[in-house]
């Protein structure tokens, strides 16, 4: 996965690409698409923190006429695990199935990896249009315990930092 790809369609005489190359990346697009309201569980960071986020994570950007206009980041191993993350396309140009385009080109890239074990993404609860589109497109579905035993977990960073019993090297123990 260490080369970059690109896809390229034209839809009503516009074309447009997708292209896995870091250095077509708009750090100012995807801070303001980060700030967006459809990107809800998301902020901006600083500007170090995008560069380091961004060389961590296998990124594809999505373009029209050079201006980026759609983002998706996976963050992956590149051997056995991959976490789809930040989707998004400016809602000026949705409608469009570009955000449908963008996870077909995600899905082909994970398909690419001969010994993945597992893929994942979260999706808001009441987002059944985005649940849809994963579950059609990407073949994901949603967590069920009774199916192989395992479990989905989260936790924050302030639930993280708020663990302070038990653990040896933790500030209590």
């Amino acid at each position: 996965m260490a080369t970059h790809k690109e896809w390229h369609r034209t839809i009503a005489e516009t074309s447009y690409l997708i292209s896995t190359s870091p250095s077509a990346l708009s750090h100012a697009f995807i801070q303001g698409a980060f700030d967006s309201d459809q990107m809800y569980w998301a902020k901006s960071v600083s500007s170090s923190a995008l560069q380091t986020m961004l060389n961590h994570s296998f990124n594809f950007g999505l373009y029209m006429e050079k201006a980026q206009i759609g983002y998706a980041r996976m963050v992956t191993d590149h051997v056995t695990l991959a976490y789809l993350t930040d989707v998004y396309v400016d809602p000026a140009y949705q409608g469009k199935g570009l955000g449908k385009w963008l996870v077909q080109c995600v899905k082909e890239s994970i398909e690419g990896i001969p010994e993945l074990r597992r893929c994942l993404l979260i999706t808001g609860g009441g987002n059944h249009g985005a649940q849809g589109l994963y579950e059609k497109v990407m073949g994901m579905k949603v967590i069920d315990p009774n199916d192989d035993g395992m479990v989905a977990m989260q936790g924050t960073k302030g639930d993280l930092l708020g663990v302070t019993d038990g653990i040896p090297g933790s500030r209590n123990s």
